[in-house]
């Protein structure tokens, strides 16, 4: 890639366009002459074959890659709003305990995988409930025939309460994919499965396992013990299961904004961003300082284009 200081000089007229369909990290890869086999693939917006056939060496050229890469993804964005309309949907689900928070903020484990599964064309919601609505309101979406995989993020002040929920739902809705995940599901096993009537524990980031989970959940596609991050109970051989963990995500600037932060929403007043994962220290009452001690963070760069689109698509946001 060859553009000089000059060339810089049209960016900022194109840069708008190219954040609001998704192509900030390709402008910016461009523009500082890093092609690397690391520029995110899988988000939905530009694919490897793009990436391999993508030459821009001025002005002219950058702006026909632009044009083509934006009729590329919204061509794959209107097939996939076609293909969510005959595919079963996926619900992720937080249950707040306190309903007197000050403000509330977006989970971002869900919203994460929310943007991921949407990506790969599926139809996907983030449901916000507590623990006083969360039965008539999962009773509701799951009449209607809304979800056939429904996924719980759990702390340890919302387990039971999700629990009992997917105990009693279980019984009438059999053929619904009921998992639990979020920090807390890391500390549950056999026994909670032998207990409960939970599907699956998926532990450790979802990100680069989810559509795999997804694909054959919904679609039967792949096989189960070749699912990473799971932990279950296999009835045909009446024993417990624990595929083999993923590699952690090292690269957290190939992750993709959560979806929040390109929708408008004068609701929201309060978000949180991760600049990071891992933890340095060693409390042993934590899992995250006691087992996943690999610290990785995003760049500086990438923190700030998030903020900055939060701010502009989310104006009544003051609080990060």
């Amino acid at each position: 890639v060859d553009i000089t200081n000059e060339d810089l000089n049209i960016i900022p007229s194109i840069y708008d366009n190219f954040v609001v369909h998704g192509f900030s990290r390709l402008l910016r890869f461009c523009t500082l002459k890093k092609i690397s086999c690391n520029v995110n693939c899988v988000s939905g917006f530009i694919t490897p074959k793009e990436l391999n056939e993508f030459n821009c060496k001025s002005n002219v050229d950058l702006k026909r890659e632009i044009s083509r890469l934006t009729k590329n993804a919204l061509k794959r964005y209107n097939q996939s709003l076609k293909k969510e309309t005959k595919n079963a949907a996926i619900l992720l689900v937080n249950v707040d305990t306190n309903i007197y928070s000050y403000f509330r903020m977006p989970n971002l484990g869900i919203e994460y995988l929310n943007t991921i599964i949407h990506n790969a064309g599926y139809a996907v919601e983030c449901l916000y409930l507590t623990r006083w609505n969360l039965m008539e309101k999962l009773e509701e979406t799951l009449a209607n025939g809304f979800a056939k995989v429904v996924g719980f993020s759990c702390m340890y002040d919302n387990i039971d309460a999700v629990a009992n929920a997917i105990n009693c739902l279980k019984e009438k809705y059999n053929n619904v994919v009921f998992y639990i995940g979020g920090p807390h599901a890391n500390d549950l096993g056999e026994s909670f499965l032998q207990k409960n009537k939970v599907d699956y524990i998926m532990v450790g980031e979802s990100e680069n396992v989810i559509i795999d989970f997804v694909n054959y959940t919904i679609s039967n596609i792949g096989v189960r013990e070749n699912l990473h991050n799971l932990r279950y109970i296999d009835h045909n051989k009446g024993s417990y299961v624990e595929t083999p963990r993923s590699e952690l995500i090292f690269n957290l600037d190939s992750l993709p904004f959560p979806n929040y932060v390109y929708e408008k929403n004068d609701n929201l007043s309060a978000a949180g961003i991760i600049t990071g994962r891992g933890c340095p220290y060693k409390c042993a009452f934590c899992y995250e300082g006691n087992k996943e001690r690999t610290v990785r963070y995003r760049s500086v760069k990438n923190v700030i284009e998030e903020i900055s689109l939060l701010i502009k698509n989310n104006r009544n946001v003051n609080r990060i």
